[in-house]
């Protein structure tokens, strides 16, 4: 008589098993590796592009290979919080002016400091520049690279243990600290050390409860979140365009940031208000999780 045999624990047992470790831990390891890879000396010009090009979808792609384990219902779930846009259109409005918005208080403070208003030198390369800039962040950044991972699938999924703003809080700390080696490598365009990471993942944990209500405010839509995600990173690049002379001075920017994370405190005491608890599909011991409701 043939004895039972063990059981074969394959790839997607592993990651179904335990869902969100595995989402932080290929979320990091498909960014980070594809990162010092990208810094090998003399590679190839078009592996060291397509090496950069994985290291900006880490989450998505940690998210897409979690969620493919799964089952049927999770990734129905997921694909339908990436693709949904019936929104109220304010909320679109929200999502491309909120970064604006936050800037011209910046700079008023700015200028309430005793500073001249920065001299505006807009023009039609500028316009062409600013959507090549948000296209680029939107598809090939911070929006889809990372929005259906942090918000699309680590959000719902923590806020079946937590509360929404312990579960914001978690997440910004995991994506600030995800970023850690573009602060310690030279020439990756955020070097400045330990003292530089700490000041980022505060500003990312203060973007992370504002991205958490405005997700449920849009009834859960990653689309959506992409599109403010995408409007954040690239804001400031299009303000420093046509306001050339805040490139002069740090303050501007240190503004900037200490206005989100007051309007991230102001929101915070409302984060976890007005959600509706709903099952997450996939593995049967799943807990319930608080997701958005529409607005």
């Amino acid at each position: 008589m043939r004895g039972n045999s063990a059981p074969t624990l394959t790839s997607a047992n592993l990651l179904s098993r335990s869902p969100l470790l595995s989402f932080w831990v290929l979320a990091y390891g498909i960014a980070w590796g594809a990162f010092f890879f990208a810094r090998i000396p003399d590679l190839r010009g078009e592996l060291k592009w397509g090496a950069e090009y994985v290291t900006k979808f880490g989450p998505t792609l940690a998210a897409l290979l979690v969620v493919v384990s799964l089952g049927r219902a999770a990734r129905t779930e997921w694909l339908a919080r990436i693709v949904r846009w019936r929104v109220h259109p304010g909320w679109y409005a929200f999502a491309l002016g909120a970064p604006a918005v936050l800037w011209l208080a910046a700079i008023g403070l700015f200028v309430a400091q005793g500073n001249a208003w920065p001299a505006i030198e807009w023009n039609a390369q500028i316009t062409t520049t600013a959507l090549g800039l948000f296209a680029l962040r939107l598809f090939a950044g911070g929006g889809y690279g990372e929005e259906p991972g942090w918000r699309g699938f680590a959000q719902p999924r923590l806020q079946g243990r937590m509360s929404p703003l312990s579960a914001s809080l978690l997440i910004g700390v995991v994506w600030g600290v995800w970023h850690a080696p573009a602060f310690f490598v030279e020439g990756s365009g955020k070097e400045g050390g330990a003292v530089l990471l700490v000041l980022f993942t505060i500003y990312s944990c203060a973007l992370s409860i504002i991205f958490s209500w405005f997700f449920h405010r849009t009834g859960g839509s990653v689309l959506l979140a992409a599109v403010l995600h995408a409007s954040f990173n690239s804001t400031e690049n299009v303000f420093k365009l046509a306001l050339p002379s805040l490139n002069d001075s740090p303050t501007p920017t240190f503004l900037f940031a200490g206005r989100a994370l007051a309007y991230a405190v102001m929101l915070a005491g409302g984060c976890g208000r007005n959600l509706q608890g709903i099952r997450i599909p996939g593995r049967s011991r799943e807990t319930t999780a608080l997701v958005p409701r529409n607005p």
